[in-house]
This record gives C-alpha cells, sequence and structure tokens, in this order.
C-alpha cells in the first residue's frame, strides 16, 4: 500500500480530529517528508484536508469522496476481506466487472467509480453518471445456480437496494418491475445484471449486478429532467452508504431465504394491481398485473388470458 493510501487511513479512521505529522511518521515508519508529500496528493485528489501547525492534518467530516480507506470503516467484518476496486472514472463499472471476471476475479469482488462516462442502463441504454453526486457499483458474483435462477439476484439487489434508500428518503421508495427504484414518480436508481453462463451445463460462471444510485445529482440532461431524480438528503456519507448497501446485499443472499426477499420484492412494487402497457414480440398489450413468481416474472392479466412476462418495459400512467 502507498503511503497516500496509509496516510488516509489514518485521517479516515481519526475524521474531524487533528493527527500530528509526528505521529503519522511513526505509525507509518516514514519520514515527515513522506508525509507531507502524501498529504499534498492527497489535497490534490480533492480531499479536504486542514493543515495547522503544532496541531498536523485534519480530514475535515464533510469530506464525500470515495475511498477504498473510507468504506472499508463501515464494512461488517465478514466483508472486509473483499476485493474492493475504486476508481475516478471508468467508461462502465459493468463493463470493467465483467472484464475482471473473464480474468479470473473472486466471488464478491466490488467495482465503484466516482464517475461513468458510458454509464450502462438495460437494452443499450446510458446510465447518467455525473462525478461525485451519485453511487456506481458492480458486484462479481458466482453463485451456484442455474441461468434460470439469475433473476434472483436482481431481486436480491432490488431490495436490498430499497431498504437503504428508504432509510435516506422522506418519501417512501417503490420497485418498478424489474429493475428500478422510483422515489414519487421520478427513477432514483436502476441495476442492471449480466451473467454470463456454461450452455452445456446451464449453470451461471459469473454474474455482474451493476447498481446506479443518484444520490444528489440536480441536474439532469433535457430528456431526463422530468423522469429521474435524486435521494438529495444532505446528510448522507457516501462512503458509509456505499458500505451499507454492501452489507446489505451479501447479509442478504447469506442469511435471508428467497422466499422472504420476493415477498418484500412484491409488497414494495408498484406494478402490481394496477394497469399497465408492455410490449411482447412487436404487439403492444394493455393488462392488469397480478403477481410475481418465484423466478421473478410478472403475471399479467389480459382479458381471459394471464401473460408471463420474463423481462421488458412496463409502462404505467405517470411513472416514467
Amino acid at each position: 500500500m502507498k503511503v497516500k493510501n496509509k496516510v488516509l487511513s489514518v485521517l479516515e479512521d481519526n475524521r474531524d480530529v487533528f493527527v500530528s505529522g509526528t505521529e503519522l511518521a511513526e505509525k507509518l515508519n516514514v519520514s515527515r517528508n513522506a508525509i507531507w508529500k502524501a498529504i499534498n496528493s492527497l489535497k490534490e485528489d480533492g480531499y479536504d484536508i486542514v493543515s495547522a501547525p503544532h496541531k498536523g492534518y485534519l480530514l475535515l467530516d464533510s469530506n464525500d469522496l470515495l475511498s477504498k480507506e473510507a468504506v472499508s470503516l463501515f464494512l461488517d467484518q465478514d466483508f472486509k476481506s473483499c476485493p474492493l476496486h475504486i476508481y475516478k472514472t471508468l467508461a462502465s463499472t459493468n463493463a470493467t466487472a465483467k472484464e475482471m471476471a473473464l480474468n479470473g476475479a473472486c466471488d464478491r469482488t466490488i467495482v465503484i467509480s466516482e464517475h461513468q462516462s458510458a454509464g450502462r442502463g438495460r437494452y443499450g441504454r446510458t446510465f447518467f453518471s455525473p462525478d461525485r453526486t451519485g453511487i456506481y457499483i458492480s458486484f462479481i458474483l458466482r453463485p451456484h445456480i442455474t441461468f434460470s435462477e439469475a433473476t434472483r439476484y436482481t431481486i436480491y439487489a432490488a431490495v436490498a437496494t430499497l431498504d437503504i434508500i428508504t432509510k435516506y428518503s422522506d418519501i417512501k421508495p417503490a420497485i418498478k418491475w424489474v429493475n428500478d427504484i422510483y422515489i414519487g414518480n421520478k427513477k432514483c436508481c436502476g441495476i442492471l445484471t449480466e451473467a454470463t453462463a456454461d450452455f452445456e451445463s446451464g449453470n451461471v460462471e459469473s454474474l455482474i449486478i451493476g447498481i446506479g444510485i443518484n444520490i444528489s445529482t440536480t441536474v439532469f440532461p433535457p430528456e431526463l429532467s422530468g423522469r429521474a431524480c435524486s435521494i438529495c438528503n444532505p446528510d448522507i456519507n457516501r462512503n458509509e452508504f456505499t458500505a451499507e448497501i454492501i452489507n446489505h446485499l451479501f447479509n442478504m443472499i447469506d442469511y435471508i431465504p428467497f422466499e422472504a426477499v420476493l415477498r418484500t420484492y412484491k409488497r414494495n412494487n408498484l406494478v402490481l394491481n394496477k394497469n399497465i402497457t408492455f410490449t411482447k414480440n412487436g404487439s403492444s398489450f394493455n393488462g392488469t398485473a397480478t403477481d410475481i413468481d418465484a423466478q421473478g416474472r410478472l403475471i399479467v392479466r389480459c382479458g381471459n388470458e394471464d401473460i408471463t412476462l420474463n423481462s421488458g418495459e412496463v409502462s404505467l400512467e405517470n411513472i416514467f
């Protein structure tokens, strides 16, 4: 680990408290000059560090840059050893995670970026990912499941994210099948799950779950301005929020039966018992969403017929 990262780890552990240069040098077994260089480098990276004679260095509690050192402080002990990669910018955390998975990255590798230049949504859409106002995170999972069971992990991710957003939102969020989270009638979070499978066995080799959350974004492109929103809670510490997502998702996967998670997913879903419009095989249909089955498929009653949707777009009145 570089001296800069070691210094940041100490400052994060003592956030809003002065740590002397001498104490840092002795603790890390480096020179005072090395500490000074590390502090300057951290300031250049954008960290809000106060330097004071005879006091030392203080990382302001308001500092909101994502870092491995800060996120790790809030991780449950069971997950502190998970490989955690945090970048200033990436084209897409999912694309980077997929490349890592192909190169042998282990189960529960985590990829985070402060900014995405080509954030990805479903059906080739982009996910607007401005610098330092959101959380863009992807998980590499290697579950022992069949391809048909992969949707379960989208549901795990949706419920885990819903629970954490609920903690910080004045308005109760809800899930729009299959993988978006809304506050009011606007989208604040999108989830993209991609799987690679062994087609001979039908088993999943790796699963990439990408989650993009608008935390404090206030300016959206014109095409999104009436359709997207943010949590906009000034009390959110993005490092802690990110760790809470990680902790909750992994704990749910490890300890909560899927049936219980599915009940929560259904209870908080926008579409159930609502009239919806959807497209299947190139034709448009209207019907009432009546249920979500154990594979995460939406059951829609159209006249006297039940239609099962494995995926696709559904529309509701006044929900964008």
